[in-house]
Order: structure tokens, then C-alpha cells, then sequence
């Protein structure tokens, strides 16, 4: 059944990202981000919840932006087995250094949205950024029209007055392009391989080690919970990676500037 735009009005957080990544293992996936892993969650209330509880700002360079802890579980689509990763108030499945090497091989999709109501949609197939924008009628990419025919069956208005369809719009557009159909049971029964990721040098803020923190979580007794299932600290979240899984981490320095974060509070 072809998605509609009414499927997705459920879906209304304040801040997320949702990533989708075609044939690539969530293990595979954070292999790729290089992401020091913080254990198994389950459920999306877990992870928001885990998102909003650490780390404490003087283990986190004192910064009030959102810290890149990602949750990553497996999800079927129409042709291929998909990861789908959810970030809590976060942005770097915007990002194009870090997303684009991340799709060597393979295809990425995501949409997000901000506290601002800052929003974007991106569309990557191997290491090309072919399609992207924040308002639908304005697009950039190496391919910006190649969606269009589907986003005005699905009900885009591209029209120089035209409105967003907003979240819901971007996440059926996801489901053409991906075959993956989310639904709020998929997100609530989820096991999220959880991690966080080390900022790209694009990011104008102080670096931070991804493991330090780690060490600050556990010293806050982050990993206590029954809702969460730790890995060792030597037992980073990759398991065995195949061909694809195995691409090289991001190291580009480009960062479109209209994907700009902010702060939020917690989705709801």
C-alpha cells in the first residue's frame, strides 16, 4: 500500500532526526560513525529518557547544544533490511560530512525538525547528496527534481506559495523512498543499539572524547537502570561488519549552515 501524508499525523515531536540506511547493520551503521557504544534500550520513551538524563554539562564541554547519542534497531522495507536510527533532539543525520561518507554503498534518508521548527529532508546514495531542503519548493542535491513527481502524488504543493506538509509530509516521502513504514508500535517496541558519536570537525564547538564520556555516564550511574543493558567498555556497540558496513568514518568538513540545531525540550 502506497504511503499518504495522513498516515504520519500521528508523528508531532518538538526536536528529532530520524535516519533511515538501507542493508547496513545498526551495529554495522555506528561501526561506521566510529560511535563508542552506551548499551541496549528499549523502547523510544527509554531513549528520550536516557537522552534528557546525562551527560552533565562539565562532562560534556560545558555546552547547552544536543549531545550526539544516537539509538540505531533494525527495521524491515520492501527490498532490503533497513537500520533505523533516531536521534533525541539531534542533527547529524543532516549532517552532509558525516552522512555522506556513511552512505558508501548504500542509501540514507532523513527528515528532522527542531525546537525552532527548523526543518530538513536529505536523501543520500552512495556518498551523492542527491536531494535536499528545508522548504519542498526549494531543493538542492546533484538530482533536486528527481523526487518531484512523487511529492506532488503524495500532495507537496510546489507551488511559490506552497505549504510544507511538515513531518508528516517528509516521513511519507522516507517510505517511498525506503519501503520502511513507521508506525508507533514499531517505535515503542523497538531494541535501540544505543551510542554516541564524536562531533565531525565541522561542528564549531570544543572537541569532545567520546569514551570520556562514557566514564562521566558511568560515574553518574547512567548504565544502573533495568531499562538498559551495557556494553563493556571495551565492547564498543560493532559487531561483525560485512563489505558495507566496513566504509571509512566521516572526515569531510562541509556543514550545510540551514541545518543549524537548537536547543528543545523533551519530544512528546
Amino acid at each position: 500500500m502506497s504511503p499518504s501524508i495522513a498516515d504520519y499525523n500521528w508523528f508531532q515531536p518538538d526536536a528529532y532526526c530520524m535516519t533511515y540506511v538501507r542493508d547496513v547493520t545498526p551495529t554495522g551503521f555506528l561501526s561506521r560513525l566510529r560511535a563508542v557504544g552506551l548499551g541496549e534500550l528499549h523502547g523510544l520513551n527509554a531513549l528520550e529518557s536516557r537522552y534528557w538524563e546525562g551527560p552533565d554539562r562539565e562532562h560534556w564541554n560545558g555546552s547547552d547544544e544536543p549531545w550526539p547519542f544516537i539509538g540505531a534497531t533494525s527495521v524491515p522495507g520492501t527490498d532490503a533490511p533497513w537500520t533505523l536510527v533516531m536521534e533525541v533532539n539531534g542533527f547529524l543525520g543532516t549532517l552532509d560530512d558525516v552522512m555522506t561518507p556513511a552512505s558508501a554503498g548504500t542509501r540514507i534518508v532523513s527528515h528532522y525538525v527542531n525546537i525552532k521548527a527548523l526543518a530538513a529532508f536529505n536523501w543520500w546514495e552512495d556518498g551523492e547528496l542527491r536531494t535536499s531542503f528545508e522548504w519542498p519548493r526549494e531543493r538542492s542535491g546533484s538530482t533536486p527534481d528527481a523526487l518531484v513527481e512523487t511529492m506532488i502524488r503524495l500532495g507537496f504543493d510546489l507551488g511559490p506559495r506552497g505549504e510544507s506538509p511538515g513531518i508528516p509530509g517528509k516521513m511519507a516521502l522516507a517510505e517511498e523512498l525506503t519501503g520502511v513504514r513507521v508506525t508507533p508500535d514499531l517505535l515503542a517496541d523497538a531494541t535501540y543499539i544505543t551510542g554516541i558519536v564524536n562531533d565531525p570537525p565541522s561542528i564549531p564547538r570544543p572537541r569532545m572524547d567520546p569514551a570520556a564520556v562514557r566514564a562521566a555516564l558511568e560515574k553518574q550511574g547512567w548504565f544502573e537502570s533495568t531499562r538498559i543493558r551495557s556494553h563493556t567498555a571495551s565492547e564498543p556497540c560493532v559487531g561483525n561488519s560485512s563489505a558495507i558496513d566496513g566504509a571509512p568514518a566521516p572526515h569531510a568538513t562541509h556543514r550545510p549552515g540551514s541545518h543549524r540545531p537548537g536547543t528543545s525540550s523533551p519530544a512528546r
